[in-house]
């Protein structure tokens, strides 16, 4: 399927440990294309970037699984693409935090108000993440994430071939009530961890995605 100027994409980004699924929900806005280039070509590049950003996150027990992408906006449905490019375990040193625990990331905009902000909780730490005498993030977690962050909050121009087929992605926040969205103007990784309950324990155990 080809992607459009003006398109609103939301691609997801899967990641696995145990038998409990992290799944963080990210929206781009098509902001310039070349040629005519394919939601597949585009997201295998995107997973394939991604990829190196969150692996490091992850704790070693845990997986990065890849992506799948749905154009949000347009004529007739869009059916969701996805990839494996990048797929493996995480590099996070140590063993796993209780499977609730979340980074946090802020994503933020040039307007107030919580309508115009949003987190990512980033699942599957390793310890030694994780400040032992603040029971914080340490430092160099914080770093990392600061890069997913970075990442999210910026455009990223994906070449097929070079000079012919291209597409331009910049972050945006998407306001589901109205269908509209608000650009990113920067993303800020906390130095406190988050908890998402449903990934506990005692969470209802999910299925593998196929990717």
């Amino acid at each position: 399927m080809p992607l459009l100027l003006n398109d609103v994409l939301e691609i997801k980004t899967f990641t696995w440990q145990l038998n409990q699924l992290g799944i963080n929900v990210l929206h781009w806005k098509v902001t310039s294309v070349t040629g005519t280039p394919a939601t597949n070509d585009i997201e295998d590049l995107y997973s394939t970037a991604i990829a190196a950003i969150y692996k490091p996150l992850l704790n070693t027990g845990a997986q990065y699984l890849g992506t799948s992408l749905a154009i949000l906006t347009g004529g007739a449905f869009v059916p969701t693409t996805t990839s494996n490019n990048g797929a493996g375990f995480g590099t996070g040193l140590g063993n796993p935090m209780p499977l609730q625990t979340t980074g946090i990331i802020t994503k933020k905009t040039g307007f107030p108000g919580r309508a115009n902000r949003g987190r990512v909780y980033i699942p599957f730490p390793a310890i030694n993440d994780q400040d032992g005498m603040t029971g914080n993030p340490t430092v160099a977690y914080v770093n990392k994430a600061q890069t997913l962050a970075n990442y999210i909050s910026t455009f990223h121009l994906y070449n097929i071939v070079a000079g012919v087929t291209a597409a331009e992605l910049t972050g945006v926040l998407y306001h589901r009530s109205s269908g509209t969205t608000t650009v990113l103007n920067g993303s800020v990784a906390r130095s406190k961890w988050g908890v998402q309950h449903r990934r506990g324990s005692y969470g209802k155990p999910n299925a593998l995605p196929v990717l």
